[in-house]
């Protein structure tokens, strides 16, 4: 399960059968609250803040209990709840790293391949774990955001290092799957086209 734990009432809803069962009316992983949008999105917005503004109840529906939109505490939650009330399937891979120094991974010089593809032999290149349903073989990372940057001496010493490591041609590409870097979405779908997350 999520954040909110075992017992947490939107759960209930999602996976009438608890710990035991498959969350069978989940349509996606959980998505951590780092979302992105545009205009499209301003209905499935205005919606779902109207349901917690107006304290509306989600009805029970065949195996699905009903769920009081409020007891939906935080804004992470409840963008999940609305995905997933909504049919949701589409997820980005993880672009909004959870940590500065995740960027030490493409900040330091990675050895070329033959057919000059960098590969990851040193810092964090791992993949974000996987899982049975959504994503078998985990998710790629995307240097492009990092959370949880808090600290702005820490933050302006990595920034002035991306810019030295690219200034001598060394900057790993930005996505990062299975050990190996890929410049953009295309190369990444190309060498694996069963990937569910975008970029």
């Amino acid at each position: 399960q999520g954040p909110g734990g075992q017992g947490h009432k939107l759960w209930h809803r999602y996976c009438p059968a608890g710990k035991e069962g498959k969350c069978k009316f989940q349509t996606q992983r959980w998505g951590h609250a780092h979302p992105t949008w545009t205009f499209w999105a301003v209905p499935f917005l205005g919606r779902w803040l109207r349901r917690n503004f107006r304290d509306e109840y989600l009805p029970a529906e065949g195996d699905k209990k009903a769920l009081r939109v409020i007891d939906v505490k935080e804004d992470e939650d409840l963008l999940n709840v609305g995905t997933w009330e909504d049919g949701g399937t589409k997820q980005w891979c993880k672009f909004d790293l959870p940590d500065p120094t995740e960027f030490q991974t493409v900040i330091k010089e990675q050895p070329l391949q033959r057919g000059g593809q960098r590969t990851c032999k040193q810092g964090m290149c791992g993949d974000i774990g996987g899982d049975p349903k959504w994503h078998k073989e985990g998710v790629a990372k995307v240097f492009y955001t990092a959370h949880h940057a808090v600290d702005p001496a820490q933050t302006k010493r990595y920034l002035d290092q991306l810019r030295e490591t690219e200034k001598k041609k060394i900057l790993a590409p930005p996505i990062l799957f299975h050990n190996k870097f890929f410049a953009n979405s295309e190369e990444l779908k190309k060498a694996f086209p069963e990937l569910k997350c975008i970029i």
